[in-house]
């Protein structure tokens, strides 16, 4: 029963995105190319089974992206999460506009970097 709903879900997607990765676009082979479906919003973020939340993506390519947004796994960029490291770089600013408002003053910088 199971594996003729997951088959007619395989088809409707494959029939929507085309039979390629959908991250990727290489077409779905062995190994690594095995095709899987892949939540575009996690489940753990709140993603539903629904099928404009689901597409068909090579078995690297799920695995790689994992829990990550979207966004990140697309772009490659990667927000800060971690408070300490909010916090190290809220400093770094912190002291680069005090370096530049040194210079700009003429004072020496190394008065004000701590």
């Amino acid at each position: 029963m199971a594996s003729t709903v997951r088959k007619r879900l395989y088809a409707r997607l494959a029939a929507r995105d085309g039979n390629n990765c959908f991250y990727c676009r290489r077409e779905f082979g062995t190994g690594d190319r095995l095709r899987t479906i892949e939540h575009v919003i996690p489940r753990r973020a709140g993603g539903g089974n629904h099928h404009d939340n689901l597409v068909l993506a090579c078995m690297r390519c799920n695995n790689y992206r994992g829990h990550m947004p979207l966004f990140v796994f697309v772009t490659g960029y990667r927000p800060v999460y971690r408070a300490e490291d909010y916090d190290r770089f809220r400093r770094a600013l912190i002291r680069a506009e005090d370096c530049k408002h040194a210079f700009d003053n003429g004072m020496m910088a190394s008065r004000i970097i701590r």
